[in-house]
C-alpha cells in the first residue's frame, strides 16, 4: 500500500459532518449544548486532587458511590436523560440511531456486561472506575451525534484551549518548582508539575492528542501555534518519557505520510513544506536549548532509560505469580488487592494499564470489554484524517506505559471530544477561509 493510499483511507479533514447526519432523529433538544459544554470544561480542569481538596472522597477509601463519580459524568448522564426525554420514544431513538451508532451501543452493552459481572462478584467497588473511565466517553460520543456540527466544533476548541491552559500551568510549575493550584508536591524523586489534572502522567496522556491535532492545525495554516509549542513543552514539564517519545515518532510519521501523499498528488504547498522543514531541522535544536536553559524535561534527561519508575513497570509483570487462577480469570476484589499490594512493597503500584485491567477485572471481563473498546477506538480513528488516527493510536500507546487509564480519569472523554470535533472544526475553518477558487494552500502547490 502506498503512502498516499494510506492517508486517503481516512476522510478529508476539511469535510464537516452535516448537522443531523449522525442521527436520523430530527428533533433538537434545548439545553443539550450548554450541558455538554460545562461537562467538557469540568473534564478538562477538575482533577482528582482538586475534588479531594474540597472534601469529596473521590479516590480515598470510603464514601458513597455519589462521591466516587466525576462531576462531568453527572452532567453527561443528565444530558443523556434530557435527550431521551426530548426524543420521547427511547426505543424509536435507538432504532433510528442504530445505523450510525451501533459501535457505541455495542461498546455500551459490553461495558454494562462487565459492570454486572463485577458487581455480582466483587460488589460496587470498581463500578465508579468503569463509569468515569469508559461509560462516560461512549455516552458522550452518542450525545455528540445529536448536536450540530457547530456545537461539536465549539466543544473541540474549548477542550483544546483548556488543555493548552493546563499545559501552561504545568510549564510554570515545572520551571518554578511550585504548585500553582495548591496541590501537594507530587511524591517521588523530584518535583513534578501537576497542573489542574493532578498526576503528571495523566497530564502527559491528556496532552498527547492536543499536540498531534494542533500540529495538524498549524500545518494546515489554521493557527494554534501557541497550543503546539505549549503542548510540546508540557510533555517535558510533566516528565512523560513515553509520551514525549511516542509523540515525536508520531509527528515524524505524519510528516512522511503527508509529504508523500501530497507529492504524489502534486499538492504540497510551499508553506507546508517550509513548516515541515522547520520541524525536522530546527525542532531538535530548539528542544535541546529548552532542556539546557530552563530545566524542563530534567527528569526525562536524567532518567531516560531506566529509573525506579521504569523498573516498577517491568516488575509489575511479576504480580501474576501472586494471584490465584480464579483471581486471574475473574479479577481481584478491592480488599484482596489492597492486601496484595501492601505485601508486594517492591511493586507498590501496577504501572501498566493492561496488567492493572486484567488484575482488577479478570481475563473474562477484559475480553468482553475489548470486544467493544477496540471497535470504538477504530471508529474514533476514522473520525478525521490520518492526524486523528495517529492521535488516537499514540494516545493508546502512551496509555499502555502507565496506569493512567487504570484509574478514574476523564482522559478518554477528552480524546472523544477532540477526535469527533476535529473534522467539524476543520470544516468550519475551510468554509470561512475558502473563496470562489481553491484553498490558498493549493494555489501555492509545488508543481515541479
Amino acid at each position: 500500500m502506498s503512502i498516499g493510499n494510506l492517508s486517503d483511507r481516512f476522510d478529508a479533514p476539511g469535510t464537516a459532518i452535516p448537522d443531523g447526519a449522525l442521527s436520523h432523529a430530527a428533533v433538537r433538544v434545548p439545553g443539550l449544548d450548554t450541558m455538554l459544554m460545562v461537562a467538557v470544561v469540568l473534564a478538562c480542569l477538575v482533577g482528582a486532587p482538586l475534588l479531594e481538596m474540597v472534601g469529596v472522597s473521590y479516590v480515598r477509601p470510603g464514601g458513597s458511590l455519589v462521591e466516587k463519580l466525576h462531576p462531568s459524568t453527572y452532567l453527561i448522564i443528565a444530558a443523556l436523560i434530557r435527550l431521551l426525554i426530548g426524543k420521547g420514544d427511547v426505543v424509536a431513538f435507538v432504532v433510528r440511531s442504530w445505523p450510525e451508532r451501533k459501535i457505541e451501543f455495542l461498546f455500551l452493552a459490553t461495558l454494562c456486561a462487565v459492570a454486572i459481572l463485577g458487581v455480582l462478584r466483587h460488589g460496587t467497588g470498581g463500578l465508579a472506575y468503569l463509569i468515569d473511565a469508559f461509560i462516560t466517553p461512549v455516552l458522550l460520543a452518542i450525545l455528540l451525534g445529536e448536536v450540530s456540527a457547530n456545537t461539536r466544533a465549539r466543544l473541540f476548541r474549548t477542550a483544546l484551549l483548556l488543555l493548552t491552559l493546563n499545559s501552561a500551568v504545568g510549564i510554570i510549575e515545572a520551571t518554578t518548582h511550585k504548585s500553582l493550584i495548591g496541590f501537594l508536591q507530587w511524591a517521588g524523586e523530584e518535583f513534578r508539575a501537576s497542573a489542574f489534572r493532578g498526576h503528571p502522567l495523566e497530564n502527559a496522556l491528556a496532552t498527547v492528542p492536543v499536540v498531534i491535532v494542533s500540529f495538524s492545525l498549524v500545518a494546515s495554516g489554521r493557527g494554534y501555534l501557541p497550543t503546539l509549542i505549549l503542548g510540546c513543552l508540557a510533555l517535558l514539564a510533566f516528565g512523560g518519557r513515553a509520551a514525549a517519545v511516542f509523540v515525536a515518532l508520531a509527528i515524524g510519521a505524519l510528516i512522511l505520510i503527508d509529504t508523500g501523499r501530497r507529492l504524489a498528488n502534486r499538492t504540497l504547498s510551499v508553506n507546508r513544506l517550509v513548516f515541515y522543514l522547520i520541524i525536522v531541522l530546527a525542532g531538535p535544536a530548539a528542544i535541546a536549548v529548552v532542556l539546557a536553559t530552563t530545566g524542563l524535561g530534567e527528569r526525562i534527561v536524567s532518567h531516560f532509560f531506566l529509573d525506579t519508575s521504569a523498573q516498577v513497570r517491568i516488575e509489575s509483570l511479576a504480580i501474576f505469580r501472586y494471584i490465584s487462577n480464579s483471581q486471574l480469570w475473574y479479577g481481584v476484589d478491592n480488599d484482596a488487592m489492597a492486601n496484595l499490594m501492601q505485601s508486594l512493597t517492591h511493586i507498590g503500584v501496577i504501572e501498566n494499564f493492561w496488567i492493572a485491567l486484567i488484575v482488577n477485572l479478570g481475563i473474562y471481563s477484559v475480553v468482553i470489554l475489548l470486544a467493544g473498546f477496540i471497535p470504538y477506538l477504530l471508529k474514533l480513528m476514522r473520525q478525521g484524517d490520518v492526524y486523528v488516527a495517529l492521535a488516537v493510536l499514540t494516545f493508546m500507546l502512551v496509555a499502555s506505559t502507565s496506569n493512567s487509564l487504570a484509574t478514574k480519569t476523564t482522559t478518554l472523554t477528552l480524546l472523544t471530544v477532540l477526535a469527533i470535533g476535529y473534522r467539524d472544526h476543520m470544516g468550519q475553518r475551510q468554509v470561512l477561509q475558502a473563496g470562489p477558487t481553491e484553498e490558498k494552500e493549493e494555489e501555492d502547490a509545488v508543481t515541479g
